[in-house]
């Protein structure tokens, strides 16, 4: 029985090493497993961080990222890493003043903008980065353009200065650049009392030292003349004004004035040559416009042409401010017609108007505009002596096809001769020099016969011009 319990003694002990064995295998695994707790406490950490991290896009957008990564490296306490979240978040507000001045930077940097963002890429801290590219902007932006542009200023004004002195070094040099010639541009001028006229005096060489001259004429009863050539006739006679220069040189021009045609019904039919033209003027529309362009060969002289594309009596006494206004263009500018004729300053003033007058009004009504046009010339140009050319005829394919036609253009003809002799005007009947034995346009003489049939070729414009030379005296 002893020997039973020793032995069960026995067994009780190894069993119980055995278990005691057991148990200390047991605990170093219970010591490895204590780090494997760590874990556990790291990733609290990390999603404090990570929590913190989304608090801080929150608050401060991107740019809390890199102060909290450069930050966090030494915080393994996860009292230091609380505490620096917050300083992240609350240091991302203020972060936008480096922000601004970096944006500013970029803003003032737009002529520079490379090398404002590669200082500011470089830089760790954000404030001396933005004051040093502000720095290094200003310098290049305020200093060297301006230093550029005044060495622009001095090179252009150099070259100024030296051209001008030479220039004026040679001003003296020429001590005097002596007149070779004086001309007139008439030699002689045909004028009715009342009327105006413009004589100009050229000097030769254009860059003769002394360009003055004098006015004389032989009967101041007869004309009176201002200084800048503006002839006035008062009566008839004949005048002969001379402009002589300093040293003696003179040129002459013969000046006619006329009585004024009281009875404009009875012509002499003296035939006259184109320098009878010379101080006439021509207002009319498309009609009269072609003789312009017929007659740059000399036909009429010196003539003016006033024309205006579907004017008449009618439109000539509208408004000039009006809209759509059908006023001849003189020197660039809209004008009248009686503050063209001014301009001019023509004694002999011929009209052909009243086509685009019978397409709305009779032709009493055409010739009713005639005469207020009249008014008004003469109210501003009372020396003048008018010339009324009747109205040209239409081919005979183109009669009758509206209210101007042939019929309305005859009785118009024939009104307008009659207020001319009421008014002291001078008709001029250029209708009977084109026309056939049935009274419509020569088809010879047409311009447009398949088209609107009344304006005149170039032998149509001759025909025009020889008859006004021998039915205006």
């Amino acid at each position: 029985m002893k020997k039973q319990s020793i032995i069960s003694i026995i067994l009780a002990a190894v069993l119980s090493m055995a278990f005691l064995g057991g148990c200390g295998k047991s605990t170093p695994t219970a010591e490895q497993s204590s780090p494997k707790s760590l874990p556990p406490v790291s990733a609290v950490e990390t999603v404090k961080e990570s929590s913190a991290e989304k608090q801080g896009e929150a608050e401060g957008s991107t740019e809390s990222k890199p102060e909290s990564s450069t930050e966090s490296k030494p915080e393994s306490k996860p009292e230091s890493s609380t505490e620096s979240k917050p300083e992240s978040s609350t240091e991302s507000k203020p972060e936008s003043k480096p922000e601004s001045s970096a944006e500013s930077s970029a803003e003032s940097s737009t002529e520079i903008s490379t090398e404002s963002s590669a200082e500011s890429s470089t830089e760790s801290k954000p404030e001396p980065s933005t004051e040093e590219s502000s720095e290094t902007h200003s310098e290049p932006v305020s200093e060297p353009e301006p230093s550029i542009q005044e060495q622009s200023a001095e090179q252009s004004s150099v070259p100024q200065q030296s051209s001008s002195k030479p220039e004026a070094s040679s001003k003296p040099e020429p001590k005097e650049i002596k007149v070779t010639n004086i001309r007139l541009s008439r030699s002689s001028i045909t004028m009715y009392e009342g009327g105006l006229f413009k004589l100009d005096c050229y000097i030769e060489p254009e860059d003769a030292t002394d360009h003055s001259f004098k006015w004389m004429w032989s009967d101041a009863s007869v004309i009176d003349m201002e200084s800048n050539g503006r002839i006035t006739a008062l009566k008839p006679g004949v005048v002969t004004i001379t402009a002589k220069t300093p040293d003696g040189k003179t040129a002459e021009c013969v000046v006619t004035v006329k009585e004024r045609s009281q009875n404009p019904g009875e012509l002499t039919g003296a035939v006259v040559d184109e320098s009878w033209f010379d101080d006439a003027v021509f207002v009319g529309d498309s009609v009269t416009n072609a003789l312009s362009n017929y007659s740059d060969n000399g036909w009429l002289g010196d003539a003016e042409f006033i024309c205006s594309v579907g004017i008449g009596y009618h439109s000539a006494l509208w408004d000039i401010n009006r809209e759509g206004n059908l006023h001849p263009v003189f020197n660039g500018k809209k004008v009248t017609i009686e503050d063209a004729v001014s301009l001019v300053e023509r004694n002999k003033v011929f009209i052909m108007l009243g086509m685009n007058d019978l397409g709305t009004y009779t032709p009493q009504g055409a010739v009713d505009n005639m005469l207020m046009l009249c008014s008004r010339i003469l109210e501003k140009n009372p020396g003048v002596q008018i010339y009324i050319e009747s109205i040209t005829p239409l081919l005979e394919e183109m009669d009758n096809k509206s209210s101007l036609n042939n019929a309305n253009i005859s009785e118009y003809n024939r009104l307008a001769a009659q207020a001319c002799k009421e008014h002291g005007f001078i008709f001029v009947n250029v209708a009977e020099a084109v026309m056939d034995d049935k009274g419509n346009l020569t088809k010879s003489l047409c311009l447009d016969p398949n088209y609107m049939g009344l304006h005149l070729n170039y032998a149509g414009c001759e025909v025009w011009v020889d008859y006004l030379k021998s039915h205006v005296a």
